[in-house]
């Protein structure tokens, strides 16, 4: 084993980094962020929670994102129908927030996920069926 006296660096520290580079707050920062990780750990129905938001959260954003790009190259759109529709989605997405707020305080917080989950499964098998721009 190395002999790391004199480099600054303690092998015990949090995340191996130099303790001489650090300032006290720093390391009292890092310290108190592993006692919230230890705490998150320990509470099962939390944990269970932060994985599902993650990955709801991760399919909305990804949708969003993409959805441009799904409308260019799948559907054929041009940008005069394009620009439109993004900023309508925005504007639901706004209301959807507000809507999910609402039920989160009134039915909790799981539920309020797992119906904002179902209602965007039902958006995403709807928009595999789109051929093309919609005409109304």
């Amino acid at each position: 084993m190395a002999d790391n006296s004199g480099n600054g660096h303690d092998p015990g520290s949090s995340f191996g980094a130099p303790t001489d580079m650090l300032d006290p707050e720093e390391i009292k920062g890092y310290q108190e962020l592993r006692g919230v990780f230890k705490q998150v750990m320990s509470m099962k129905h939390l944990r269970i929670y932060l994985a599902g938001f993650f990955f709801m959260t991760m399919g909305l954003l990804t949708t969003m994102f993409m959805a441009s790009t799904y409308g260019t190259n799948e559907l054929g759109l041009d940008d005069t129908v394009l620009i439109p529709t993004v900023i309508i989605i925005q504007l639901v997405a706004m209301f959807g927030a507000w809507l999910f707020a609402k039920i989160s305080a009134r039915k909790g917080n799981i539920k309020s996920l797992i119906y904002s989950i179902l209602i965007w499964i039902g958006v995403i098998i709807g928009a595999f069926f789109i051929q093309g721009p919609l005409v109304l």
